[in-house]
């Protein structure tokens, strides 16, 4: 939403009289928080108003949410002559998924997940082991089969067949001391901690017996250096399988021996192409980039944007440039629309008037009782003031204004140069 901008926008600037009262109208006025009943739920007792910088804001902002919190979720109940403090949801607060499924009481897990899809559970890797072992040729012996880290590893033997980092060394620091893991040494992980294990117990049962005494012997120091690299080198070993799993499932045309190959190949240009609302937008990028356009797909500007140009094909660049110029357009109009609203506001008697005939249980003055007023006065016409409406309501929600435009390859600066010429009649009767 275009107040999130602009409440992140004054926040940031709250030290400015200017953006503090930015911040206040929109607070108040644009969306309504501080109604008892719809509004937010505790910062009416921040008493923001009293302050000047946003340091002394957010720590009042967190002192009443605290409050709120403590009073509203803490309830103090009498047990077998006890009281005793207890977490509940208050009766008069309705989890938000229960209100959408239509429930009126407490949130039920199994009533809520009957009805959404199911998602995506995570298997135990073991399960495909017989599987994979097959499918990798490599053949049971004695009575259990062999797992398929075992046979990865039967597969692809030395690390010269791995990507470079995977190979890279290691360095955990513990006490002022460290200990280097390089896996091409091919030393045990066990001898590599003992070692400093003993090192560290030993000097700092020479500096102070109190540290000895307080948990630093060897054995204790063993079992936390162990915890820490091991954690670690477990966490590195699985990135290395799931790595090459991958590797496995790559199509032919990759044409990739080894992991060791990964990095030049997806270094390699590669065309790149979607189409959105007809249009073809392409790029040529490196192969790890593959994923640059999907984003494009989801964007709402751009099926509107596209309907009003004639060309059939762009460039990702000639995209991104497109959507840059949306930007400044929004940032442009919403800076013109505050404006606009605090020079007409001299008349606020009169627009507080055209907003309750029009939204009678809203105190939160929209912007179409401004433009109202401009009709009234006949400074705009009625489809003047429908095209201003459409124009910021549209760019509001991050949306491109679907309206009556010819062809073009400029809409977003055809579209701003409609609203600019509506503003200079405002303006004109303004002054």
């Amino acid at each position: 939403s275009i107040y999130y901008e602009y409440i992140q926008r004054s926040l940031a600037l709250y030290a400015d009289q200017e953006q503090k009262k930015i911040f206040d109208k929109i607070i108040s006025e644009e969306l309504n928080l501080l109604d008892p009943l719809k509004g937010h739920p505790f910062i009416e007792y921040t008493n923001y108003r009293n302050f000047n910088y946003l340091p002394e804001l957010f720590k009042n902002y967190y002192q009443a949410k605290q409050t709120w919190i403590k009073k509203k979720f803490y309830q103090k109940e009498k047990s077998n002559g006890k009281i005793k403090t207890i977490i509940k949801l208050p009766d008069d607060c309705v989890p938000y998924l229960d209100k959408k499924i239509g429930k009126n009481n407490f949130f039920d897990i199994s009533c809520y997940l009957s009805k959404i899809n199911k998602q995506i559970v995570d298997l135990p890797t073991d399960l495909f082991d017989k599987s994979i072992s097959e499918s990798l040729k490599i053949k049971s012996t004695g009575s259990e089969a062999i797992k398929y880290n075992i046979a990865i590893k039967k597969l692809y033997g030395t690390l010269d067949k791995l990507q470079e980092f995977h190979s890279h060394k290691r360095c955990y620091t513990f006490f002022d001391k460290s200990i280097v893991i390089d896996p091409r040494m091919n030393r045990k992980l066990k001898t590599e901690i003992e070692a400093l294990a003993k090192e560290i117990s030993i000097e700092k049962k020479e500096k102070s017996n109190k540290y000895f005494d307080q948990g630093y012997s060897l054995q204790r120091v063993k079992q936390k250096i162990h915890q820490l690299v091991t954690h670690n080198e477990r966490h590195i070993r699985q990135l290395i399988e799931q790595d090459i799993i991958l590797h496995l499932h790559l199509p032919s045309e990759y044409k990739i021996s080894h992991l060791s190959d990964v990095k030049d190949s997806m270094n390699q240009p590669m065309s790149l192409s979607i189409e959105i609302a007809g249009k073809k937008i392409s790029a040529t990028r490196k192969r790890k980039l593959y994923a640059l356009l999907n984003y494009l797909r989801d964007d709402r500007r751009l099926p509107t944007i596209f309907s009003y140009i004639e060309k059939s094909e762009f460039s990702y660049d000639e995209v991104v440039e497109l959507l840059e110029s949306y930007n400044q357009f929004r940032i442009w109009l919403f800076e013109k629309v505050f404006l606009l609203e605090k020079k007409i506001n001299l008349n606020k008697n009169r627009i507080i008037e055209l907003h309750k005939q029009n939204y009678p249980n809203s105190d939160n003055i929209k912007h179409d009782s401004y433009l109202n007023l401009l009709v009234e006065q006949n400074v705009i016409s009625i489809q003047e003031k429908a095209l201003m409406k459409t124009i910021r309501d549209k760019l509001s929600h991050n949306e491109f204004p679907d309206i009556q435009l010819p062809q073009t390859n400029d809409p977003i600066n055809d579209i701003k140069k409609m609203y600019s010429d509506l503003l200079d009649k405002v303006n004109e009767w303004i002054a």
